[in-house]
C-alpha cells in the first residue's frame, strides 16, 4: 500500500492528475417487501432498489459534489455516509431531482439508496456526478480503483500486457509469414537447390558483392550460379541478395 500512495502521490509531478475517487453504481434490482408493506405504502407487486457510492480517496477536500437523477423517484432516497455530519450535509433538490454537498473530506463515504417502482426503474439511468466543474471521469475512477485495490490493479495490468505482447508477437510472426525480407527468401531458395555439403549459406546485398567477397565461396561458380538461380555473372550481380556457400 506504501508503494502505491508513492506513486499516487507522485502523479500529480506529471501533469494534473485526477483525484483518486472510489464510485459504485448498482443498477435496480428487485428488494424482497413483506406483502404486508406493500399494502400499506403502495398497491405495485414489487419494488426496486439502486444505489451508489462516493468515497474521497485523495489528500485534497472535494468540493462543491453534486449527483443529479435522470428524474425525481416518487419516493425520497435515503442518505448515509461514513459520518453523520456527511449525511446531515448532504441537500436534495427534489424539484431539479439533485443532490449537493459543500465538501466531501479525506477517507469520507456518501451513500444513497434510490426506491424506485417497477415503471420507474425501466427509466432509471445512471446519474451523473459533478464534483466542482468536473463531471466524475473515468481517470478519477481508475486512480480509485488502483488506490482502494492495487493487488487487482496489477493483476489486471499484467493481464492486459500479456494479451497485447501475446498479439503483437502474433501479428509479427504473421507478418514476417506473409512478408519475408530478401535475405530470408535468397537463403531459403539456394537451401531448396542444395546439393552439396560442407558450407553454410548466407546472404548478402548485392551492394557488399565483390571479388574479395566471391572469393570466400568455397564451391566452384557453376555452383554458385546454381544456387542463386541466374546464369551468368552479370546476371547474379543485378540480384538484391547473393547468396554464397562459405565454411563454417
Amino acid at each position: 500500500m506504501a508503494l502505491v500512495d508513492t506513486v499516487v502521490s507522485l502523479i500529480p509531478l506529471l501533469g494534473k492528475a485526477p483525484p483518486p475517487i472510489a464510485y459504485t453504481f448498482v443498477e435496480p434490482r428487485y428488494q424482497w417487501v413483506p406483502d404486508v408493506a406493500l399494502k400499506k405504502i403502495h398497491s405495485q407487486k414489487g419494488f426496486l432498489l439502486a444505489w451508489l457510492s462516493l468515497t474521497n480517496l485523495s489528500s485534497a477536500v472535494l468540493r462543491n459534489v453534486r449527483i443529479k437523477l435522470p428524474f425525481a423517484p416518487e419516493y425520497e432516497p435515503n442518505v448515509e455516509g461514513s459520518s453523520r455530519s456527511v449525511a446531515m450535509a448532504v441537500a436534495y433538490d427534489r424539484p431539479v431531482s439533485e443532490f449537493r454537498l459543500d465538501k466531501l473530506d479525506p477517507d469520507e463515504q456518501l451513500f444513497i439508496a434510490i426506491h424506485l417502482l417497477p415503471d420507474e426503474a425501466h427509466r432509471f439511468t445512471e446519474p451523473q456526478v459533478i464534483i466542482g466543474d468536473r463531471l466524475l471521469s473515468r481517470g478519477m475512477r481508475t486512480a480509485g480503483f488502483v488506490k482502494r485495490s492495487p493487488g487487482e490493479a496489477l493483476l489486471m495490468t499484467a493481464a492486459i500486457g500479456s494479451v497485447v505482447a501475446a498479439a503483437g508477437m502474433a501479428g509479427f510472426l504473421l507478418y514476417r509469414t506473409l512478408h519475408p525480407d530478401a535475405g530470408t527468401l535468397a537463403i531459403e531458395a539456394a537451401v531448396a537447390t542444395l546439393q552439396h555439403r560442407g558450407c553454410v549459406f548466407k546472404s548478402f546485398p548485392a551492394t557488399m558483392v565483390n571479388d574479395t567477397l566471391l572469393a570466400k565461396h568455397e564451391r566452384d561458380e557453376a555452383f554458385l550460379l546454381h544456387i542463386n538461380q541466374v546464369v551468368t555473372r552479370k546476371d547474379l550481380l543485378a540480384k538484391e541478395q547473393v547468396v554464397l556457400c562459405v565454411s563454417q
